[in-house]
């Protein structure tokens, strides 16, 4: 949190914690292939440390997010999904943990407990009946972050579309698209969100260039 620690997911198949400060590895963390029947380590695709800088998350393509001891290397959890995991974040009191694969697997889970709280269902939500460009991509999420107080979570899609979400027990507000350029063009990616501090606006950043605000309260 104060910048002087750094967790990356490397091309080697590790996630390193690395001293900014000292520049000295403190630990390498790996994701064995175990949950995909594989005899060889799997790639990490995202990672990110808790908010009290105690903690790393990282998920990877045998199909788990993991939950480390930053400072011993001790594993701590593992949660399981159906795909490679693409994105993992804690809320911002840490108390909770949400990862995301594809197929309608974006999950939220107590750290405490290990228990899933909420799966975050975009099949379930339709918006006038259309959903337009490639339907396949309404399950994917590409993008997700948090309010400041960690009441709501909003997640980016490769369809255009942008959700948002009670982060309690997963109730979905409502969907709504960014515009494109050309309508003949292919999805547009949701890359990056955020939440303005005061939680009344949404950022976002798309793949057709566009960087726009939304007024979300």
């Amino acid at each position: 949190p104060r910048g002087e620690f750094l967790l990356m997911a490397l091309q080697d198949r590790t996630a390193v914690y690395f001293d900014v400060i000292r520049n000295r590895v403190i630990q390498i963390f790996k994701h064995d292939g175990k949950a995909v029947g594989s005899d060889i380590d799997q790639l990490i695709n995202t990672v990110t440390i808790s908010p009290n800088g105690k903690y790393g998350l990282t998920g990877g393509d045998d199909h788990t997010a993991r939950m480390w001891n930053l400072e011993t290397g001790k594993q701590l959890r593992t949660w399981l999904h159906g795909n490679s995991v693409n994105l993992v974040t804690f809320s911002p009191s840490g108390a909770s943990v949400v990862s995301s694969a594809g197929n309608d697997q974006t999950r939220i889970w107590d750290v405490r407990s290990g228990k899933q709280t909420a799966v975050l269902n975009t099949s379930d939500i339709d918006v006038d009946g259309i959903w337009g460009d490639f339907p396949v991509f309404k399950t994917t999420t590409t993008a997700l972050a948090y309010s400041q107080k960690g009441k709501y979570l909003v997640t980016g899609h490769p369809n255009r579309e942008m959700c948002v979400w009670r982060a309690k027990d997963g109730h979905a507000y409502g969907c709504w698209k960014i515009p494109r350029k050309a309508e003949l063009k292919p999805g547009v990616v949701i890359e990056a969100l955020g939440f303005s501090p005061d939680g009344r606006n949404i950022y976002s950043e798309a793949g057709n260039g566009l960087g726009q605000k939304w007024r979300f309260r």
